[in-house]
């Protein structure tokens, strides 16, 4: 046993040793504490570290993932919607082009000839209009397969 300086009470070794011991195992955990987040360069490292941060990081890390894949969905929409645009763009110009040589043929005195010729052109120029309404993947998939892009 010991005496203290005080004089006042007595104090066993051994409760002075674990006290001490005590004192000297929580500044050992708080220097581990403070050497996981000087080398991960985070504050919190596990939910044990502070439950109410962790949570609200995680919270804010779930957001953060949904905001990108909305950019991303935007994105593939942009690109969706460019595809189709240069479609319908190429849809019009030929139907422009057969309604011309249609109308021209009417107002013109051709022969039978010429018709069958300028026929045979515009039911080229509807086939390719076929073609192109057929062979757009605006989606990532086949669209002419049933579920494409709501389709079927």
């Amino acid at each position: 046993m010991t005496i203290s300086s005080t004089g006042a009470f007595r104090a066993p070794d051994l409760w002075f040793s674990q006290s001490a011991l005590g004192n000297i195992t929580r500044t050992q955990l708080g220097i581990h504490k403070l050497s996981d987040q000087l080398s991960t360069g985070r504050a919190i490292n596990r939910y044990s570290d502070d439950p109410v941060k962790a949570a609200l990081i995680s919270t804010v890390d779930r957001r953060m993932a949904i905001s990108t894949q909305v950019q991303r969905n935007f994105s593939s929409a942009k690109a969706s919607l460019g595809i189709l645009d240069n479609a319908l763009g190429e849809a019009n110009d030929l139907s422009r082009e057969a309604k011309d040589i249609a109308s021209t043929q009417l107002n013109l005195g051709s022969s039978a000839s010429e018709r069958a010729g300028q026929a045979t052109i515009v039911s080229q120029m509807i086939a390719s209009l076929l073609n192109l309404s057929q062979s757009g993947h605006t989606c990532g998939k086949d669209d002419r397969k049933p579920g494409c892009c709501g389709v079927g």
